[in-house]
């Protein structure tokens, strides 16, 4: 009797030493994810300060992409550090920032309307950041291009974001009902550098990316990606 209290004495110390080391583990976890989004924050600063001195209009939009892409990695970091689960983040709640933000930079909140339709998933963050890049880019791509000034098009400026699991995929579709991509544009082709960058990351997560583009219906990117790691 006495060597099983001596025993189960043992166990519950050893629980105690376990879950005390588990929540040193997490404390240290919470501040790395701090301490990362704070440099990427520093990063972006630094970019925004020095783009005050930059006065060609291409140039400038160089240091906005690249500080675009930085507070999308930024914003990741952050809701990692404020949810109780350290290893995935609720994505819809992220997403609606981000394009918030997008919107903000590129000054179209008042004259795009935003539609989303984003299924409430918890996302690993291996696949987060390069998924939130994707989605970067693409909305990026299209308040900037689909909707030019002395363009007008039949209905009010629109993009679309959906965001849904199906089946053991991942579905993405990004559209805007503005003038489309120029004539004989090929996507895997493409010299731009945002839509490269997604062709890479759709690539390496072992997802598949589906493009249209009409003058008349707009362009829409409709993409699936494994939710977990084959």
């Amino acid at each position: 009797m006495i060597v099983t209290l001596l025993d189960f004495t043992e166990i519950k110390s050893a629980e105690r030493k376990l879950q005390l080391s588990l929540n040193e583990k997490e404390v240290m976890l919470k501040e790395i994810h701090h301490r990362v989004k704070n440099n990427l924050q520093v990063i972006s600063s630094l970019l925004s300060m020095q783009s005050d001195y930059v006065q060609d209009k291409q140039s400038l939009s160089v240091f906005i992409e690249s500080q675009n892409r930085l507070r999308t990695m930024s914003m990741i970091h952050e809701e990692l550090y404020q949810s109780e689960n350290l290893g995935k983040i609720q994505y819809s709640v992220y997403i609606e920032k981000l394009l918030n933000q997008l919107f903000q930079v590129y000054g179209k909140s008042d004259s795009v309307v935003l539609v989303t339709l984003l299924e409430p998933l918890d996302i690993t963050v291996n696949r987060a950041i390069p998924i939130g890049l994707i989605i970067n880019e693409l909305v990026s791509n299209s308040l900037k291009y689909a909707f030019p000034e002395g363009r007008s098009i039949p209905n009010k400026p629109e993009l679309r974001v959906s965001f849904s699991k199906s089946g053991e995929n991942l579905e993405m579709r990004v559209e805007d009902n503005g003038i489309g991509m120029p004539f004989g544009f090929d996507l895997k082709d493409s010299n731009s550098l945002g839509l490269k960058l997604v062709n890479i990351l759709v690539r390496q997560l072992g997802g598949k990316i589906d493009f249209s583009s009409d003058s008349k219906k707009g362009t829409q990117f409709k993409i699936h990606i494994p939710l977990s790691i084959g």
